[in-house]
């Protein structure tokens, strides 16, 4: 005889025996059907996506040890074309605007942003004004990014 208690635990029992089910579901799938398997994403779904334009935003503030090394390593690792890298320097920070600026006369997809005020100031700020130098290259170029990130430089 089925007790109130007992209907309680096995009700409560049944929502992981519902996630179990997906789970099972799922895993057999994908050994079933392994050329179906959507994450991660193979070269051939890789090259059949929509290609968007996209602008990787960089804030900078007494980078130069670092920023020249990172922009090449992505320039060289990153396997996709239509991106451009906009780097966000300050006018007291010469060094980093000197390592930002040897990358970008060798490669046309990376830009220097210069803040209108010396820095440092926030990282929100340095953003903005970056922004600022997108739009105008947006303006100046008739292109549209579909794609706005940011990447921080670890040091």
């Amino acid at each position: 005889m089925l007790t109130p208690l007992m209907i309680a635990i096995l009700l409560s029992g049944l929502d992981d025996l519902v996630v179990n089910a997906i789970w099972a579901t799922h895993w057999l799938n994908r050994k079933l059907h392994p050329k179906r398997v959507l994450f991660p994403p193979g070269a051939r779904q890789l090259n059949s996506a929509p290609r968007r334009k996209i602008a990787i935003l960089v804030p900078l503030w007494h980078e130069h040890a670092v920023i020249a090394e990172m922009l090449q390593h992505n320039l060289a690792s990153i396997r996709y074309s239509d991106y451009h890298i906009f780097a966000g320097c300050y006018p007291n920070d010469d060094l980093t605007q000197e390592a930002v600026r040897s990358i970008a006369l060798r490669f046309s997809s990376v830009h220097m942003a210069v803040c209108p005020h010396d820095g440092p100031t926030s990282k929100g700020d340095c953003l903005n004004w970056i922004y600022q130098s997108l739009l105008l290259y947006e303006e100046d170029t008739k292109e549209r990014f579909d794609l706005i990130l940011t990447h921080d430089v670890k040091t």
